[in-house]
């Protein structure tokens, strides 16, 4: 029975510690009671080269002859213009998103000058050679230093029908100008791209997959790489340079390697990469 002789203000406060207590033990029960979210280990390194030749994805179509020049000769040592940041083997990669990046290297120019990408689907003709029909184009103008360039690929075409369709096999092109009139060729090089769904993949530690966006950038890129997931996971490791370019250094090493970059090309890279992290700015002038 509760005390009346004392002070009503003194009543009152004993009600509300009690209150107070009681809430936060319900509080702290409750807390308990939610489950941790685990944020998985993801082991160090890339894969090699060998790696992605014995394991990674295939194209359909023939693509070890398509590698094109970077303004330079392999016999002498010269300053390559482009280089397309692609397995060397087969020069072909494969995404998860419906609206991937591509990314080239380019070192620098004189001053602004254009860039040119083509995306072209492949079909089959009746006498089993290969069409090329352009779906994508872009036209952009950028600055002039080195560096990584990235381009936005848009999930669908002008129709509204995906860009990209699973299991099909794109062929890309980036031509770099000498300038931006246009009538001189810098350099060139060629890609090629398949859209593989998710679900499709036998991911290694499938739960990773619905945490990814917790991970690192670093983190992302070592687990796409691990499941040869080319272009998304590229692009992780582009931006995760951009915040510790001393902790990726090896990846990126790795990563030019299996690019068939290597010696004074992948130094050119490298040394371009730690003075300019950041990607490229670019201006689109045309897109369809």
């Amino acid at each position: 029975m509760q005390d009346f002789t004392q002070p009503y203000s003194i009543q009152a406060r004993k009600g509300v510690r009690r209150l107070a207590l009681w809430g936060t033990t319900a509080l702290l029960a409750a807390l308990t009671s939610i489950p941790l979210t685990t944020i998985p280990s993801i082991a160090q390194g890339l894969p090699s080269l060998a790696d992605w030749q014995e394991a990674g994805f295939t194209p359909n179509v023939s693509t070890s002859a398509e590698r094109s020049s970077g303004g330079g000769t392999r016999s002498v040592v010269t300053e390559i213009q482009i280089a397309a940041l692609i397995p060397g083997h087969n020069s072909y990669g494969v995404t998860v998103k419906p609206d991937p990046n591509l990314l080239v290297y380019l070192a620098a120019g004189s001053g602004q000058r254009l860039v040119f990408l083509e995306v072209e689907e492949i079909s089959r003709n009746a006498d089993d050679s290969l069409q090329y029909t352009v779906i994508h184009e872009q036209e952009l103008e950028i600055e002039r230093r080195a560096g990584l360039m990235k381009f936005q690929l848009p999930a669908t075409r002008s129709a509204g029908t995906p860009l990209l369709n699973p299991g099909q096999d794109y062929r890309w092109v980036v031509t770099v100008y000498s300038d931006v009139s246009g009538d001189s060729i810098a350099g060139e090089v060629t890609g090629y791209i398949s859209h593989i769904p998710s679900e499709n993949v036998n991911w290694t530690n499938p739960e990773t997959i619905s945490q990814l966006n917790n991970l690192s950038s670093h983190e992302q890129g070592q687990y796409l790489f691990q499941n040869y997931i080319w272009y998304d996971g590229l692009v992780a490791l582009a931006q995760g340079y951009q915040v510790d370019p001393a902790g990726l250094l090896a990846d990126w090493e790795q990563v030019l390697a299996t690019s068939g970059l290597e010696g004074t090309e992948a130094e050119q890279v490298l040394v371009d990469m730690a003075a300019n992290p950041n990607f490229i700015e670019a201006k689109l002038l045309h897109s369809q």
